[in-house]
């Protein structure tokens, strides 16, 4: 059986968040977060997901970008994927989507909070 490989937005803590060919499998998906993957909806966009490292927090992967909405920070690398309700699978992001999340992730990125996401969480974090 053939890999798929879909669009996704991959962002590592501290850099820049990039356009990249992800192949959709676990093993896969893991390697780029760096763990157990943990998946979660898009805040404001439908169709989206982000996944990242389900114990990022345990054992202190560095924070990427705070996710308002859920009142919560991301952290280790993450990547964003569309998702396809009737398919049941991951799919590519659009140019649309592209757009609307790197500013979503722009706006919210760690490194722009320095010293104050404490205050959002209430706990104590390294920055790059």
């Amino acid at each position: 059986m053939a890999e798929t490989k879909v669009k996704a937005i991959v962002k590592e803590p501290g850099k820049e968040a990039e356009i990249k060919e992800v192949i959709i499998k676990l093993e896969s998906l893991q390697k780029i977060v760096k763990g157990m993957i943990e998946i979660i909806p898009f805040p404001d966009i439908e169709g989206l997901d982000i996944i990242l490292n389900e114990e990022g927090k345990l054992i202190n992967l560095d924070p990427n970008i705070l996710i308002p909405e859920y009142n919560d920070l991301a952290v280790g690398p993450i990547i964003v994927l569309g998702f396809d309700e009737d398919k049941g699978d991951h799919r590519s992001l659009s140019e649309e989507e592209i757009k609307k999340v790197k500013e979503y992730i722009k706006k919210n990125d760690a490194r722009e909070f320095k010293g104050k996401i404490e205050d959002f969480l209430g706990v104590d974090f390294h920055i790059l």
